[in-house]
């Protein structure tokens, strides 16, 4: 007779006192994303607001209606800037709260990844259990937290709360442990 071991994820709750010491960590890893979502609102708005009201003084809405294109393609931008600013004030929010569930991992490998334009820094974990199997994950991180953490560190992946995925493993975020 064989032995079936069932590995599972110990998913727990954060204590109030790791929320105030990864809260740090968190805005930082956020932090960009926002920034650029926000740049890119404020940039697109400003730039499609200018010709709006620059056709409505002068009554040109022949060469507006002919320009429709840019000013749809501006607002599906500017959609998906929205979208990304309301993305990070629930997870800062739900984090805040408690509302998120975390997993003790291992930073098994970190690593200087290429994208399409320009190289980003990722960090490699594992002990995360899909179908009892270990499954390692990379996480695009920033480079504060890329210098912070090394090789066999202990960390935490940190999923939320009411939002569920096809995959288990995406829609997750990486902290480092707050033993560190």
């Amino acid at each position: 007779m064989k032995t079936v071991i069932n590995r599972r994820n110990n998913w727990r709750t954060l204590s109030e006192s790791e929320i105030e010491k990864l809260l740090p960590w968190m805005k930082i890893i956020h932090r960009q994303r926002m920034t650029t979502a926000l740049l890119l609102l404020i940039l697109l708005s400003a730039l499609s607001l200018a010709p709006v009201v620059q056709h409505v003084i002068d009554n040109r809405w022949v060469e507006f209606l002919k320009a429709i294109w840019i000013y749809a393609l501006a607002g599906l931008l500017v959609f998906v800037a929205v979208y990304s600013i309301v993305d990070y004030i629930t997870r800062l929010n739900k984090f805040k709260k408690g509302d998120v569930k975390v997993v003790n991992v291992t930073v098994s490998g970190k690593g200087i990844s290429s994208g399409s334009r320009r190289h980003y820094y990722s960090v490699r974990i594992s002990g995360i259990y899909v179908d009892n199997k270990n499954v390692e994950k990379k996480f695009r991180v920033p480079k504060v937290l890329y210098d912070y953490v090394s090789v066999g560190d202990k960390a935490l992946a940190v999923k939320y709360n009411g939002k569920e995925n096809k995959s288990p493993l995406s829609g997750l975020d990486f902290l480092p442990s707050s033993d560190h």
